[in-house]
C-alpha cells in the first residue's frame, strides 16, 4: 500500500497554525512594548517630579531676609513640590530629600553632605586669587599683595530622588503583559542618580551687567548695609566706599559703546575669569541716558588695580538702585540691594546679596 501524500488541505492548516503563533508571539511582543514604554513613562514622570522638587527645595535656601548664608530648614520646600506631581496617574506622596554643601569645582557633594536634617558642616572653603599667580588660597591663607581670594567652590544644594515600589508611592508599577515573563509588576526609581539642584551668591551671568565698576572695599562695605542711602562719586571724585567708574567689558574705552551697555548688556561674565575695563574719563553725557528708579547689577573688582584704564579681574556682581543722578557732581544715589541674578545665572562668588537662579547639576 503506497503513503498518502500531504494534501492542499493539510498544507492550508499548518499555514492557519503558523500564523496563529505569529499572531500570539506579535501580539505578545506588543504588550511587552506596552509596558516598557510605560515604565520608560512613569520613569520620566518620577525624574521630572525630582528635578522639580530640588529645584523648588533649592530656590528656598535663600529667602529674602537671608544674604550671607543659606536657610537649610527651606529644604522641606522640595517634598510640598513634589507632592504636586504624579506618576502612573497617582500623585507621588514621598521622596528621600537631603540638603548640604555642593563642591562646584569637582562636582560632586562637600565632606559631610548631604544631610537629611540637622547642621551641615563646611570643611572646604577653598578658592582662588584675583591676580596672578592664581593659586589655591583660603581664608587663613593669603593672597600676594593686591590680589582677595574669590571663593568659588560652594554652593547650597537640595537632592531628591523618588520611586515607586513595594510600599512607596503606590508600590511597583503594574505590567500585565510581561507576566508572560514571571513578573507582573516592577519598581521603578532613579538607581544611581538623584535630581541636584544648586544656588549661591552668584559667580558668572550670560548678560545684564551695569558698565559701572565698584571695588572690592565698597561692595564688602554695602554688603552689610543694604537697603541704607548710599552714593556713588566717579573714580578722581570720591573714595572707598563712595566711588565707582565706568566700565566697558572688551577693552574698549569710548561713550557709544559704554552706551549701549547702558541699554542692554549683552557680555557673559564669570568671576575670576573675566576682565573690567576701567574707563578714562568723566564721560559727563552718560549720566544723561542713565535710568532713574531702576536695579542695577554692578560689577565688583580688585581694589588695588583699580584705575584708569586697568584691566583688574572680576570679584563679584552686587546690586544698586538708582533713585537720581546729580550730574554736575558726577554721582548717582540710591542703594545697594539685594538682587536676583538673570536666569542662567551660576553660583560661585562671594556673598554680597546677588543670588544666583537654581539651577541642576545633576
Amino acid at each position: 500500500m503506497g503513503t498518502r501524500g500531504c494534501t492542499r488541505q493539510d498544507g492550508g492548516f499548518v499555514i492557519i497554525v503558523l500564523l496563529v503563533f505569529m499572531l500570539v508571539a506579535i501580539c505578545a511582543f506588543g504588550g511587552l512594548a506596552i509596558d516598557v514604554g510605560k515604565l520608560y513613562v512613569v520613569k520620566s514622570q518620577l525624574r521630572n517630579a525630582a528635578d522639580s522638587a530640588a529645584l523648588a527645595g533649592a530656590g528656598n535656601l535663600y529667602p529674602s531676609s537671608s544674604v550671607t548664608s543659606p536657610n537649610w530648614g527651606n529644604y522641606t520646600s522640595a517634598l510640598n513640590v513634589l507632592r504636586q506631581n504624579k506618576a502612573a496617574g497617582e500623585l507621588l506622596q514621598s521622596g528621600d530629600v537631603q540638603y548640604g554643601w555642593w563642591n562646584l569645582a569637582t562636582n560632586s557633594w562637600e565632606v559631610g553632605s548631604p544631610v537629611s536634617g540637622g547642621v551641615v558642616p563646611l570643611l572646604n572653603r577653598q578658592g582662588y586669587c584675583s591676580e596672578p599667580p592664581q593659586g589655591p588660597c583660603t581664608p587663613t591663607s593669603a593672597c600676594p599683595a593686591g590680589a582677595v581670594c574669590i571663593f568659588t567652590n560652594l554652593a547650597a544644594g537640595v537632592t531628591a530622588t523618588v520611586s515607586k515600589s513595594a510600599g512607596i508611592n503606590g508600590g511597583p508599577v503594574p505590567a500585565p503583559f510581561a507576566g508572560v515573563l514571571g513578573s507582573k509588576a516592577f519598581e521603578v526609581g532613579m538607581a544611581n542618580t538623584p535630581s541636584t539642584a544648586v544656588i549661591g551668591p552668584t559667580g558668572g551671568v550670560p548678560s545684564g551687567v551695569y558698565p559701572f565698576a565698584i571695588t572690592k572695599d565698597t561692595a564688602d562695605y554695602w554688603a552689610g548695609r543694604l537697603n541704607q542711602p548710599a552714593y556713588l562719586d566717579l573714580i578722581n571724585h570720591g573714595a572707598d566706599p563712595y566711588r565707582g567708574q565706568w566700565a566697558t567689558f572688551d577693552g574698549t574705552n569710548n561713550v557709544p559703546v559704554i552706551d549701549k551697555l547702558l541699554a542692554a548688556s549683552k557680555t557673559a561674565l564669570s568671576i575670576g575669569v573675566d576682565k573690567v575695563h576701567i574707563a578714562s574719563g568723566e564721560k559727563a553725557a552718560l549720566f544723561d541716558d542713565v535710568k532713574i528708579n531702576a536695579d542695577v547689577l554692578l560689577p565688583v573688582v580688585a581694589t588695588d588695580h583699580f584705575n584708569y584704564n586697568g584691566d583688574p579681574v572680576l570679584t563679584g556682581f552686587i546690586g544698586f538702585h538708582i533713585d537720581s543722578v546729580d550730574t554736575p557732581n558726577f554721582r548717582m544715589r540710591g542703594s545697594f540691594i539685594r538682587l536676583k541674578a538673570p536666569p542662567g545665572s551660576h553660583a560661585g562668588g562671594p556673598s554680597y546679596g546677588v543670588i544666583s537662579y537654581p539651577y541642576l547639576v545633576q
